[in-house]
């Protein structure tokens, strides 16, 4: 039996401590800590929601010191499929949020950069920064993201390997400055391709008892579109942005190095950064996210240089490169615009609009779909069916009630 317990929990002003055992295939014994940048206010509620995050449903039996209301003990149980003991279960219900504003978890890269831009400067809703800084490799991060004074929390979890238990972790700072700050909406950088197939994201079912909402904000563009609109309205940042995002010299960097020089020549923004020479490739079939960019960069940069990045491409991705627009990379997919609120909708498009990123065509539907069929040839666990008809006439509506549906033509 996997067990993790959180025992011992300190909660001062500025900081949480907890003695942290695993009794799992790798057992820890050591303390979990959270440093705030500006002092918060927690709940036992709140803290236990965040720290269900980092379980997953990796144990079969988790302790908290913690005493909790008894919808928020049901939805972590619902949630890690574990059996939950905690100090007290309350007979009552968690207190709801009565908070409206933004909530961002903030990297540095591109992708967070792109809603940092799309959400910056508008008094809908107000904005809220955050940055988890885990230090060692991820130094550089903070680096970068120190830049916009966000609200940061220093944590030892991915040292402690936690994060690798489900990408729930992500949600961590939002839930812990949920009343803090008036958290409502959480955004995170989940973007098109993630987690191996199209549209797909984290359970957020735990934050339900905080009355917080995920946000899928860019999760209809792609990394060329996120870095669209960063090149559009931070082109002074770009540098910065990749020094962040990845180590120079790997395939990371340059991945995101060659959607820059696309964009750059292809849409005529002056973008000064340091660039990698060389290769760093790795095989075709081994990673979706990559191989997903391959027909792209065959399109854009040619075959030769896609090679630097992606090894033993298959005739197929040139013949299917040659053959399409590709449009759908640098454009947007509005199968989620509906989870948008809808009084962010209006100033979210009209950004997109100026950046160049335009809403999906049909033609951009019937490519998206030939390019994960072939996909799907090599990667089994691809979704292939999320584009039926019923779904495109619904982005159809969806779009019209906003702007006019299809390109800038």
């Amino acid at each position: 039996m996997k067990k993790i317990l959180f025992e011992n929990i300190v909660v001062e002003d500025d900081k949480i401590g907890i003695d942290l055992k695993t009794e799992d295939d790798a057992a820890i014994d050591e303390e979990l800590f959270f440093e705030f940048s500006n002092k918060v206010t927690l709940t036992d509620d709140i803290l236990a929601v965040a720290l269900c995050t980092l379980c997953g449903q990796k144990y079969d039996y988790i302790y908290m010191d913690l005493d909790i209301s008894e919808d928020v003990f049901q939805t972590i149980v619902d949630y890690t499929n574990s059996v939950l003991e905690v100090n007290n279960v309350l007979f009552k219900k968690c207190a709801k949020n009565e908070g409206n504003e933004l909530a961002l978890l903030f990297s540095g890269g591109l992708d967070s950069l792109s809603v940092y831009s799309l959400l910056k400067n508008q008094n809908i809703m107000p904005l809220n920064i955050m940055s988890l800084d885990f230090g060692g490799v991820f130094a550089r991060e903070e680096l970068f993201f120190r830049y916009f004074v966000p609200h940061t929390i220093r944590t030892n979890f991915v040292s402690l390997k936690l994060n690798r238990n489900s990408s729930t972790f992500m949600y961590v700072p939002a839930i812990l400055l949920s009343k803090t700050l008036n958290i409502k909406y959480n955004i995170i950088g989940d973007i098109f391709e993630a987690e191996n197939h199209l549209c797909k994201r984290g359970d957020d079912c735990m934050l339900r008892p905080l009355d917080i909402s995920s946000i899928p904000l860019i999760l209809g563009l792609t990394e060329v579109g996120t870095a669209m609109v960063s090149a559009y309205y931070s082109p002074e940042l770009i540098s910065f942005s990749l020094k962040s995002l990845a180590a120079f010299g790997g395939n990371k960097y340059l991945r995101k190095q060659f959607f820059v020089d696309i964009i750059s020549e292809k849409y005529g923004i002056d973008l000064v950064y340091e660039r990698m020479d060389g290769s760093n490739s790795v095989p075709f079939g081994k990673f979706f996210w990559i191989d997903f960019y391959s027909f792209y960069l065959v399109k854009n940069k040619g075959f030769e240089e896609a090679s630097k990045l992606i090894e033993n491409m298959p005739e197929s991705i040139i013949d299917i490169s040659n053959e399409l627009s590709l449009n759908f990379y640098e454009r947007f997919n509005p199968l989620y615009l509906d989870e948008i609120p809808e009084s962010l909708r209006p100033i979210f498009l009209e950004r997109l609009a100026m950046a160049s990123v335009y809403p999906y065509d049909a033609n951009d539907f019937y490519e998206i779909d030939l390019i994960f069929k072939e996909l799907k040839r090599h990667h089994k666990d691809v979704v292939i069916d999320i584009f039926d008809e019923g779904r495109y006439e619904k982005c159809r509506k969806l779009f019209e009630s906003n702007i006019v549906f299809g390109s800038e033509d």
